[in-house]
């Protein structure tokens, strides 16, 4: 697939070359909450709940913006 954009302005191009950044970026902290919660044995009950609740809020943002790391 080929496709062509033009950009006027320089932060929309920097947002649009930027994106696998971000997206493996993100990939990156959902990993990251991952292993501490299947891993870090030494969390108490309330960090291993503020975890699971960073956990569930990123997969919402992935869910809400139509976004998945499979692509």
């Amino acid at each position: 697939m080929k496709a062509t954009l033009t950009y006027e302005d320089e932060e929309e191009l920097r947002i649009a070359l930027d994106g696998a950044k971000w997206k493996y970026s993100f990939w990156e902290l959902k990993q990251f909450v991952r292993t501490e919660l299947k891993y870090n044995d030494n969390l108490t009950a309330d960090q291993y709940e503020a975890y699971e609740a960073i956990n569930e809020q990123i997969t919402d943002i992935l869910i809400n913006n139509n976004l998945n790391f499979d692509e």
